[in-house]
């Protein structure tokens, strides 16, 4: 594993930028636009969000994994990144590599414990691609209704995780929830100053996702960035920085079994489970990212403990084995029969 980033200089607040058209840039058009390049993709096979739920027993606790789509981002928000060896990391992931575009699953949790339901995260609009925005429909296909929804947990604001919130119309879409999150995450993202590492460029997904969560300000509960809280029986708040400063995971445990929720910990497991010092251009603090992601890999290694997360591949619940001098990523197995 190569502890130093490629030496070309990247321009962060440039790629920021970038990504912020890679929406229109990867096929999205804006709605209501109607021009000759929609015309010739009509005659293509179209692209839509498709969803897929995966249920799990962690002891007495049900965990539902909901596919909420998948979307591609430049490959230049990965710091770091070295070309060759990104693309031996591909092969020892058994994925595909593509120097241009990093693929990306987005996903989200549903938890029931002593007759509460949690969420874990509300996924993504569908304006961010056109593959993407099925956690509605994942609901649905866990036979779960919003009003039946106790508690929305946040693992951070970023507009991925945040969009089944608030309907089109701009009302709750989960009327009885208490929205949890950190203390830190919801100041910061709100503060201006603290948010002005982004180019202005992204100033409308900023606001979009201040959007979705205002609505529920006086249902909000929010918990400490400086120790582990026990937001329902057997379910804990874990603070993770880095990615925001406000960033947390979920650690479920029960009957001497347990799973964490680790949130946007890794990204692209294609090559950060390889390449842990790779952060992503989107983490607040790539250097601290980068840390909790080592350190959180090489804790799950060593205790054998089941991992989930908002990126990776569905079913998106698996294990992390060291690999010479880093890591890799093993799907969980399907235990049929209990």
């Amino acid at each position: 594993m190569s502890n130093s980033p490629s030496n070309k200089p990247i321009d962060r607040r440039r790629v920021l930028s970038f990504m912020a058209a890679a929406p229109i840039m990867l096929g999205v058009v804006p709605q209501g636009r109607a021009n000759t390049e929609q015309a010739t993709a009509s005659s293509a096979k179209p692209m839509h969000a498709e969803t897929e739920i995966f249920r799990l027993m962690v002891g007495e606790i049900e965990v539902i994994a909901i596919a909420d789509g998948y979307t591609a981002l430049p490959s230049q928000i990965m710091l770091g990144l070295d070309p060759d060896e990104a693309q031996e990391a591909a092969r020892l992931a058994y994925k595909n590599y593509d120097p241009n575009l990093i693929s990306i699953a987005v996903n989200s949790y549903v938890i029931r414990t002593a007759g509460t339901i949690i969420a874990i995260d509300a996924g993504a609009p569908s304006f961010l691609s056109p593959t993407v925005g099925a956690w509605r429909n994942g609901l649905d296909l866990a036979g779960i209704a919003p009003e039946q929804i106790d508690m929305m947990f946040l693992t951070h604001m970023h507009t991925d995780h945040v969009a089944g919130l608030v309907d089109e119309n701009g009302k709750k879409t989960l009327p009885q929830v208490e929205l949890v999150l950190s203390e830190t995450e919801w100041t910061d993202s709100f503060d201006d100053e603290k948010m002005a590492y982004l180019p202005k460029e992204f100033a409308p997904f900023v606001q979009y996702s201040r959007g979705q969560v205002l609505p529920y300000k006086d249902q909000r509960n929010l918990v400490s960035m400086k120790k582990e809280t026990e937001i329902a029986p057997g379910v804990f708040a874990v603070p993770l920085p880095g990615h925001t400063m406000g960033h947390m995971g979920v650690r479920i445990q029960s009957q001497n079994q347990s799973l964490m929720i680790w949130g946007d910990i890794i990204h692209s497991p294609t090559y950060q489970f390889s390449h842990p010092e790779w952060s992503t251009i989107i983490d607040a603090d790539p250097a601290l990212s980068a840390a909790a992601r080592t350190k959180l890999l090489d804790q799950s290694a060593a205790d054998r403990t089941m991992v989930a997360g908002m990126h990776l591949d569905f079913p998106s619940l698996g294990y992390v084995e060291r690999q010479n001098n880093s890591y890799r990523y093993i799907s969980a197995p399907r235990n049929y029969g209990g």
